[in-house]
């Protein structure tokens, strides 16, 4: 069992841009933000259009969009890098 883990940590730590970090438990693999067509997890909304995801990326959204978008929902949009507007 313990090979299996340590084959399957370190296919996905070989994927680009991925980091391994040493937890208590073990280990974490952090991966990079994914940019493009995706479903995400809303973090929050910033008037007038902007989508903000767990993972930092941002996607800008329609007036109607954003209106109806809740947040902590999944939400299929093309999400990008980017600071959300202060």
């Amino acid at each position: 069992m313990r090979k299996l883990l340590l084959v399957v940590i370190a296919a996905v730590a070989c994927r680009p841009g991925a980091q391994v970090r040493p937890t208590a438990g073990g280990v974490r693999v952090d991966e990079p933000a994914y940019i493009g067509w995706a479903t995400k997890r809303v973090l929050t909304k910033q008037e007038p259009s902007t989508l903000l995801a767990q993972d930092g990326t941002i996607c800008r959204v329609s007036a109607d969009r954003f209106k109806s978008t809740e947040i902590g929902r999944d939400t299929a949009c093309d999400w990008q890098p980017g600071n959300p507007r202060r």
